[in-house]
C-alpha cells in the first residue's frame, strides 16, 4: 500500500512550557501514547483501536497498529500529533481527511466497540474441558476396560464427544474471537449487537440439547428436542454469518486472500447446518441413537476444515505477519490454495456420500496440494522476525507444530480414501487419527499458540504463568503423536494399546487445563477496581497476585450499609441485587436484558465497566444512573 504523509502545514503541534515539542513516533508504544496525550484516543479509535488492551491501550506500538490495520505508518503519527492534547489544552487543528490510507474510512464513522469475546472464549474453555476430559475420557476407559476398540463404548459417546469439541470448544472460540477483531478491521461498529449476543445462549442451548437428547433418541419427547437442536444450530450459524457480513460491508475492511478464506468459511459453516439438521431428521426417523449415514463423516469434514479450517487459514494472512513476524512469499500460491482446498472440500461432500470413493480420493490429493501450496505461501517454516512485544518462544512452536500436523492429517486422509477406493471399506481407527491430527493437532494448537499471543492485547494484560505455555505444547504435542501412531492399531495391540490411547487422551486433557488456566488468570477482570498487577513480557504472574484483597475498594465516607454500584460488578449481579437497575440498563439499549436466562448466564460474565464500553456510554453517568436506582430496601453489598 502506498503510504500517503501529511502536508507539513496542514499539522499544527501544541509547544510545552518552554517551548519544547514533544513528537509522537512510530516507534512509541500506544499506551505510553495515551498517557501523555489521552486526546488521541478518538484518533486511534477511529481506525480500530476501541477496546484492544484494555483502559491504557495495548503495549503494542504504533507502527504495528498501524500495519494491522493497512493503514499509513507515517500519515497515521502526522495525524495522531496534529491531534495531541490534554483534557485541560484546546483541541488542536486535525490534519486533511483521508491522508492515512487510500479509501480511509470517514471521520464521521463511529468506531467500533464491545469486548464480546470474553463469554464467549470462557463458554469454549467449559465445552474443551468437558468434551476433552468427561466425554472422551469416558470414551477411552470404557474401550480399554473392554479389551476392544470396536464396540467397546456407546457410538453415540464418541459423536457427542466430537460435538462438544467441534460446536462448542472451536466453533464459540471462533465467534468470540471473530465479535472482536472483525469490527477493528472494518473500522465500524459490529454490526446487529443483540443478534451477536444472542448466538452464544443459542448456541449453548443448542449444544445441551444434543448432549442430553441423542442418547435417547428413539423417545418422542426426546426426538422433538434433537430437531430442536438442528434449528437452533442453523439459527446460530445464520445469525453468526449475518453479523459478520454485515460489519464487514458497513466498514473498510481488507481484501484479497484474507476475504477468500473468510467467504468460504461462512458459506461451509451455513451448508453444514444444513447437512446437520438433515442427518439429525434421519436419526429422528430410523430412532438410531448414533449416525451411520454416509454423509456424517462428510459432515465433520466440511465443519472442521471448511469452517474452522479456512478461518483459521484466514487469521493466519491477517495476523501471523504481525503478531509472530512470518512473511507471506506469494499471492498466487495462496489463491491456488484457496481454490484447491474448497474443491477438495467439495468433492468430499460430494463423493462420501454418493459413494463415489475415487472422487473423494482426488478431492483427498487436491487437499493435499492446497495445503502445500499454503504453508509455501504463508512462510511458516521461514525464518521469522522478533516483534516489539514477544510472545513466549513455545507460541511459534504451536503454530509451526499445528501446520506440521495439518499436513500430516491429509496425508492420513489420501491414505484412507485410496484404501477406500481400492478395497471398499477403510479403517474407522484409521479416520479417528485423521480427525485428531485434525482437530487437536491442528486446530486446537493453532487456537493455543494464537490466543496466547492475542488474547492479552485485547485486554491489555501481560500473559499469566507463562512456563505453562511450553507445558502446553508439549503435553498436546505428545498426546496427539501418541493417538494419531496407537489409534490405526488399537485392534491389534489389544488391551495394552487401549490403555496407552487413554494415556494419550490424558495428556491432551492436561494439555486443555494448561491452556484454561493460563487463559483465564488472563482474560478475567480485576477485582480490585484497578489494573492488574504487571510484569515484564514473558514474567510469571502467581495467581497469590491476582486474588481479591481483604480491604474494600468503596469510596472513602461511604457508609457500610448503602448499596453501591462499582464497575467492576457483573451487570447480572447488579440487576439482581438491586432490580431497579433493569430499567436503566434497558434505556441505554441492554436489550437483551429482558430474558431472565440471559440475566443469570451472559450477564454475570460482564462487568459494568464492559457493558458501558460496548454501548459507547460514559462509565461514570452509567454509575450515577444505577446508583440511582437502587432500591433502598436492597441488602447491602
Amino acid at each position: 500500500m502506498k503510504e500517503h504523509r501529511a502536508p507539513p502545514e496542514s499539522i499544527q503541534t501544541p509547544m510545552g512550557s518552554a517551548g519544547e515539542i514533544t513528537m509522537i513516533q512510530a516507534s512509541d508504544t500506544i499506551r505510553a501514547t495515551l498517557k501523555k496525550h489521552p486526546g488521541v484516543r478518538e484518533v486511534l479509535d477511529r481506525y480500530g483501536l476501541l477496546g484492544c488492551g484494555g483502559p491504557e491501550g495495548p503495549e503494542e506500538s504504533i507502527e504495528f497498529f498501524a500495519k494491522m490495520h493497512g493503514l499509513s505508518a507515517n500519515a497515521l503519527v502526522a495525524e495522531l500529533n496534529a491531534n495531541r492534547h490534554d483534557p485541560s489544552q484546546p483541541r488542536f487543528v486535525s490534519v486533511s481527511p483521508g491522508i492515512v490510507a487510500q479509501g480511509a474510512r470517514d471521520a464521521s464513522v463511529p468506531a467500533p466497540s464491545g469486548e464480546h469475546y470474553g463469554p464467549f472464549l470462557v463458554s469454549a474453555l467449559a465445552a474443551f474441558l468437558v468434551g476433552a476430559g468427561l466425554m472422551g475420557g469416558t470414551d477411552l476407559f470404557l474401550r480399554a476396560t473392554s479389551g476392544q476398540w470396536e464396540g467397546g463404548a456407546p457410538a453415540w459417546l464418541a459423536q457427542v464427544h466430537g460435538r462438544v469439541q467441534i460446536s462448542g470448544w472451536m466453533t464459540l472460540f471462533i465467534m468470540g474471537v471473530a465479535y472482536h477483531i472483525i469490527p477493528r478491521m472494518a473500522g465500524a461498529r459490529l454490526a446487529g449487537v443483540a443478534a451477536a449476543w444472542a448466538t452464544l445462549p443459542l448456541a449453548i442451548t443448542a449444544l445441551l440439547l444434543r448432549v442430553f437428547a441423542q442418547p435417547f433418541s428413539s423417545v418422542p419427547a426426546f426426538q422433538a428436542l434433537l430437531l430442536f437442536s438442528a434449528l437452533l444450530d442453523l439459527g446460530v450459524a445464520a445469525l453468526f454469518a449475518g453479523v459478520i457480513v454485515l460489519t464487514l460491508r458497513s466498514g473498510n475492511a481488507p481484501g484479497g486472500g484474507f476475504l477468500l478464506f473468510l467467504a468460504s468459511g461462512l458459506y461451509w459453516l451455513l451448508v453444514a447446518a444444513v447437512i446437520n439438521l438433515a442427518l439429525t431428521t434421519d436419526l429422528v426417523l430410523h430412532e438410531r441413537h448414533h449416525l451411520i449415514n454416509s454423509w456424517n463423516p462428510a459432515y465433520w469434514h466440511i465443519l472442521l476444515l471448511g469452517f474452522a479450517g479456512m478461518w483459521i487459514f484466514a487469521v493466519s494472512l491477517r495476523f501471523l505477519p504481525h503478531f509472530f513476524g512470518f512473511t507471506p512469499s506469494s499471492e498466487w500460491l495462496l489463491t491456488l490454495a484457496w481454490a484447491l482446498v474448497n474443491f477438495g472440500i467439495l468433492g468430499i461432500a460430494i463423493g462420501l456420500p454418493a459413494g463415489f470413493p475415487g472422487l473423494a480420493a482426488w478431492s483427498a490429493g487436491m487437499e493435499a496440494l492446497g495445503i502445500v501450496s499454503f504453508l509455501l505461501g504463508i512462510g511458516i517454516f521461514r525464518p521469522s522476525e522478533e516483534r516489539a512485544v514477544p510472545a513466549p518462544p513455545a507460541c511459534r512452536w504451536m503454530l509451526r507444530g499445528a501446520y506440521l500436523w495439518l499436513l500430516l492429517s491429509s496425508l492420513l486422509l489420501l491414505g484412507l480414501e485410496v484404501t477406500r477406493t481400492l478395497h471398499g471399506v477403510a479403517s474407522e481407527a484409521m479416520a479417528g487419527a485423521h480427525r485428531h491430527a485434525l482437530a487437536v493437532g491442528f486446530m486446537t494448537q493453532m487456537i493455543f499458540g494464537v490466543a496466547f499471543r492475542a488474547v492479552p492485547l485485547f485486554t491489555g494484560q501481560r500473559l499469566a504463568e507463562t512456563p505453562l505455555v511450553a507445558a502446553t505444547f508439549w503435553l498436546v504435542n505428545l498426546g496427539t503423536a501418541t493417538r494419531v501412531l496407537v489409534q490405526p492399531a488399537a485392534e491389534s495391540l489389544g488391551r495394552g494399546g487401549l490403555w496407552v490411547l487413554l494415556a494419550a487422551g490424558s495428556l491432551q486433557f492436561l494439555s486443555a487445563l494448561t491452556f484454561a488456566r493460563v487463559l483465564w488468570l488472563t482474560i478475567r477482570p480485576p477485582r480490585t477496581g484497578g489494573a492488574r498487577p504487571q510484569s515484564p513480557p514473558g514474567a510469571f504472574v502467581p495467581l497469590s497476585a491476582l486474588k481479591r484483597p481483604t480491604t474494600s475498594t468503596m469510596p472513602a465516607g461511604t457508609p457500610a450499609d448503602t448499596p453501591t454500584v462499582r464497575p467492576t460488578m457483573s451487570v447480572g449481579e447488579v440487576v439482581e441485587k438491586f432490580p431497579g437497575t433493569l430499567e436503566v440498563f434497558l434505556g441505554h439499549g441492554f436489550e437483551p436484558l429482558r430474558s431472565p436466562i440471559f440475566q443469570k448466564t451472559v450477564a454475570r460474565t460482564v462487568t459494568v465497566a464492559t457493558a458501558a464500553k460496548i454501548h459507547g456510554i460514559d462509565l461514570n453517568t452509567l454509575i450515577a444512573e444505577l446508583n440511582g436506582a437502587t432500591s433502598p430496601r436492597s441488602h447491602p453489598l
